[in-house]
């Protein structure tokens, strides 16, 4: 599955306003976000097998990414830059049925924007997350 993001970037004094434009997978069409706050790049689809959020949101060192499966299965971790560089992939197996937490540890990356896309099974979901120190 190929998820293609175009964003803007633009950074005022106090906050951070990002316009995001992109495609959602199993769709055609695009949407397009006006955000100063922590919002889902892409979760819109109805036919996804499983849902994830991560807290804190701005976060200083570390986040808990939460995850809801609908059976036992594997994750794979991926970690993109602003830049859409892939930094960090990690993978956790055997993960079990309903509500699981992967602890992310950010200490070595700089503050900024990175996306972090969780993939089960075929399907994956892309979010934001913005590291402040």
């Amino acid at each position: 599955m190929k998820i293609i993001i175009l964003f803007q970037c633009n950074k005022q004094i106090g906050e951070l306003n990002s316009k995001i434009l992109y495609l959602l997978p199993y769709s055609n069409k695009i949407a397009n976000e006006n955000s100063n706050t922590n919002n889902i790049i892409h979760e819109a689809n109805t036919n996804l097998l499983f849902s994830c959020n991560n807290y804190p949101n701005p976060f200083k060192d570390i986040t808990y990414i939460s995850t809801n499966l609908p059976y036992s299965g594997n994750i794979k971790l991926d970690v993109f830059d602003f830049l859409g560089s892939n930094i960090i992939s990690l993978n956790y197996t055997n993960l079990s049925k309903g509500n699981n937490q992967i602890i992310f540890d950010a200490n070595n990356l700089k503050n900024g924007i990175y996306f972090y896309k969780l993939t089960f099974e075929n399907q994956s979901i892309t979010k934001k997350m913005v590291i402040c120190k």
